[in-house]
């Protein structure tokens, strides 16, 4: 698969995922899958982990390009 096709897939996934899972949640309990979500991530493999997180930091002044709030969201989950 090419990295674009790659990009285009995970770009797809994200979407399909907001969409079903999360737009789905009534607004109450978004919370709730939300903390599902991070102790998945929390008992995944270190690496799996750290590379995700890493990932997202490493881009965060991309992202708070096309997201203004992405620096307080981020400050938010590491609280």
């Amino acid at each position: 698969m090419s990295e674009a096709d790659v990009k285009k897939q995970i770009d797809e996934d994200v979407k399909d995922f907001s969409d079903v899972y999360i737009t789905d949640v009534p607004h109450e309990h978004r919370l709730r899958l939300m903390n599902k979500l991070v102790a998945s991530a929390f008992e995944s493999k270190e690496t799996d982990a750290w590379l995700g997180f890493m990932s997202t930091a490493e881009f965060l002044d991309d992202i708070a390009i096309d997201a203004p709030k992405a620096f307080d969201y981020m400050a938010v989950m590491l609280m």
